[in-house]
């Protein structure tokens, strides 16, 4: 399996400040409900670990990105010999 990061960083602190928020809820006494409860876990688990590995699986499914691709190096391949190091000369 092979993990494309796909997630910016404004991506990530918004999914961490919303899972921060339904971890608080459940704390706090003000969701009961266990079935409400364990969704809210649940989804706010799911937030936290994208946020941690840069990674949303549905992103993936739908080709989207928020990551800002910084420096983008294009490889060419140039005329001349290898060393024994791999570098041209």
């Amino acid at each position: 399996m092979n993990l494309k990061f796909n997630m910016g960083y404004t991506d990530q602190m918004i999914r961490s400040i919303i899972a921060l928020i339904m971890f608080f809820l459940v704390w706090a006494g003000f969701i009961k409900e266990t079935i409400l409860v364990v969704i809210l876990d649940t989804i706010a688990a799911i937030l936290i670990m994208t946020s941690v590995l840069d990674y949303c699986p549905l992103y993936a499914i739908f080709g989207i990105s928020t990551k800002k691709m910084k420096g983008i190096i294009i490889k060419s391949k140039k005329a001349g010999h290898q060393s024994k190091n791999g570098r041209n000369r």
